[in-house]
């Protein structure tokens, strides 16, 4: 990919030959690519679930995804921008009370602060 890389002037197709003209068809340059670095059971189309998940784990709206990836509809989006289950663990502890548990079960209300008097 940096040999890819190199080959660019950082616009348009990334798959292009050594004299820098872009590739019609870069399936071929793909395959040989994954076959010399040694990896198997990967596709194009997992670049596009990668690009999208990593530009929803860095806040990206899915509306920009969406454009970036020229989906029309977000829920098409969505399938392709994976949001990590840390990710949902930390929006539902925005809903844990301030508040401390009694025997009960009840929540009490945190102390108020002490305030001093002079």
């Amino acid at each position: 990919m940096r040999d890819l890389r190199a080959r660019s002037d950082g616009t348009g197709p990334v798959f292009r030959s050594e004299k820098g003209q872009a590739l019609h068809n870069p399936k071929y340059s793909f395959l040989a690519a994954l076959r010399q670095a040694g990896i198997s059971n990967f596709t194009w189309h997992d670049l596009r679930h990668d690009f999208a998940t990593r530009l929803r784990r860095k806040g990206v709206p899915l509306e920009d995804i969406a454009d970036l990836l020229g989906h029309k509809t977000l829920a098409m989006t969505r399938r392709y921008a994976h949001v990590s289950m840390e990710r949902l663990r930390q929006a539902v502890s925005r809903l844990q009370p301030t508040g401390t548990r009694t025997d009960t079960g009840l929540l009490e209300a945190p102390e108020p602060a002490a305030q001093h008097v002079n």
